[in-house]
């Protein structure tokens, strides 16, 4: 194991239908270099995992798949990131279409303020599907949600309990038939049955969407993830199979980030 690896240590892992693919990334916030020179795949059906301590451009990263740091002007990108093996950042991207094929969760649960079943059906209204509110139906039983507010779907989203609305969130986002569904922290303010309710539905999905999910918990990533990208201080430091990540480390400071000595 060393202290130090540069390139970004890797273990070797199935890259071939990558749906992400980053090639000496750098973003830049307000003049601060927040993300340096990242260079990896996240493989097509995949739950990969981002972790590393406060500070280390885990949300950064996240947030760079679907363009949402460009909502502000001062944002600088470098490098190549591609999504279904197209460059985001091309002219020729059209930014609202690339975002419909992406679903986000975010930490603090946020359903609107309409009904639980249009917080589903909207999407699919939107859509033009047939049949919306039976849409939203399998939608909610795919969630596991359907049970506990089929006798309430008139009630308003926004009002259920946290652990059941980050799970309408899940739904709501799943409606747009995304290929990939990123979730930043999203048990951050669960208990712990809502965090285990919430890591069984991802691990439910299969593949279908790709799933990318930013933890503060490295044993989070240990249950659900079949990927783990360590991160640090804005750098890659390590990314592979997660049982290798966790159980043959390449580098000091992963073993030391997920045995609990530091961050």
């Amino acid at each position: 194991m060393t202290e130090s690896v540069k390139p970004t240590a890797c273990h070797p892992y199935p890259a071939d239908a990558p749906l992400l693919e980053l090639e000496r990334f750098c973003l830049v916030l307000d003049g601060r270099e927040v993300l340096s020179d990242i260079s990896f795949a996240v493989p097509k059906g995949s739950i990969t995992a981002l972790i590393g301590p406060s500070g280390s451009g885990k949300t950064a990263l996240l947030r760079s798949f679907n363009r949402m740091n460009e909502w502000t002007d001062s944002v600088k990108i470098s490098g190549t990131l591609r999504f279904e093996g197209k460059e985001i950042h091309s002219p020729e991207t059209d930014l609202l279409a690339h975002r419909s094929r992406i679903g986000m969760v975010f930490r603090t649960p946020n359903a609107f303020s309409m009904s639980i079943l249009d917080n589903v059906a909207y999407a699919l209204r939107v859509q033009g599907k047939r049949h919306p509110e039976e849409g939203a139906e399998k939608i909610l039983r795919r969630v596991g949600l359907w049970n506990a507010v089929k006798d309430r779907l008139g009630e308003r989203g926004d009002r259920l309990p946290s652990g059941l609305q980050q799970r309408l969130c899940v739904a709501r986002a799943l409606a747009a038939s995304p290929s990939l569904l990123l979730l930043d922290e999203p048990c951050s303010v669960l208990d712990p049955v809502g965090t285990a309710e919430l890591e069984d539905l991802l691990l439910s999905l299969a593949g279908d969407p790709t799933v990318v999910v930013v933890t503060h918990n490295p044993q989070q990533a240990a249950r659900i993830s079949q990927y783990t990208a360590f991160l640090a201080q804005g750098r890659l430091i390590e990314v592979g199979p997660t049982e290798k990540v966790f159980q043959r480390p390449l580098c000091r400071e992963t073993d030391d980030y997920i045995s609990g000595r530091f961050g």
